[in-house]
């Protein structure tokens, strides 16, 4: 029940699934709030770019991230991962921006 409009940039990659996985549970947790506190629909915005991929999701209508465990939450599966994470409200939307670096593969 959720319009969401997509973007994708870069060139798209198989994420190893520790990436693979934060993405996909910070992508929900965003849009459960966009449903849940917000006035409207969801832009995401996914950038492949050389090292890491960002995920930007805005709620044009929300002014209210929330105040449960979800913020914390998706802070911490960034952060766990050598990645950043910024949420807040600005001009009347709420926007959540998450860098995952996909990480150095070790040689034997």
């Amino acid at each position: 029940g959720l319009p969401v409009d997509l973007q994708v940039t870069g060139r798209r990659r198989p994420l190893p699934p520790a990436v693979d996985q934060a993405a996909y549970r910070i992508l929900q947790e965003s849009l459960t709030n966009a449903l849940l506190h917000g006035r409207g629909g969801a832009e995401i915005a996914l950038n492949y770019e050389a090292d890491a991929l960002e995920i930007v999701v805005v709620n044009p209508g929300s002014a209210n991230g929330g105040s449960g465990h979800g913020i914390i939450g998706m802070q911490e599966r960034a952060l766990l991962l050598g990645g950043s994470f910024e949420a807040g409200s600005a001009d009347g939307a709420f926007r959540v921006r998450v860098r995952l670096p996909y990480g150095v593969e070790k040689s034997g």
